[in-house]
């Protein structure tokens, strides 16, 4: 038999041990944050956009960026928006995709900006 004593010790301590903090566990499912802009051209005051449109996706701190009506002009002298929002963030690579040739003084399209590595990559005009 149990000695009643042991047993009523082990019943004061059990509203004890419910109030014991555990560590959360470990999230075992990986996270990927992504964001998604129409940075719309250079439509607007761009140069007054940029450092609003770099600041909100800093905030979010996503590991990928989706850009959409991006554009480079060399003839304006506008380089690669894509490539300017990532220079401005820091840490991301560049995927831009255009229906215009590579080598073409204006070009137009979309790009993908990561954090994490990119292993292969590709895209189809459409």
């Amino acid at each position: 038999m149990i000695d009643r004593r042991i047993l009523l010790a082990g019943l004061a301590a059990a509203p004890l041990s419910a109030c014991a903090v555990l560590p959360a566990p470990a999230d075992p499912v990986p996270r990927l944050t992504l964001v998604t802009f129409n940075i719309w051209h250079d439509q607007g005051d761009w140069a007054a956009r940029l450092p609003l449109l770099v600041a909100a996706i800093r905030a979010e701190d996503p590991d990928v960026i989706g850009l959409q009506e991006v554009l480079e002009d060399a003839a304006v002298g506008l380089p690669n928006q894509a490539q300017t929002i990532a220079d401005a963030l820091g840490g991301y690579s560049v995927h831009f995709v255009s229906i215009d040739p590579e080598g073409a003084p204006r070009r137009y399209g979309n790009a993908l900006l990561s954090r994490l590595p990119v292993t292969e990559a590709d895209s189809r005009k459409l």
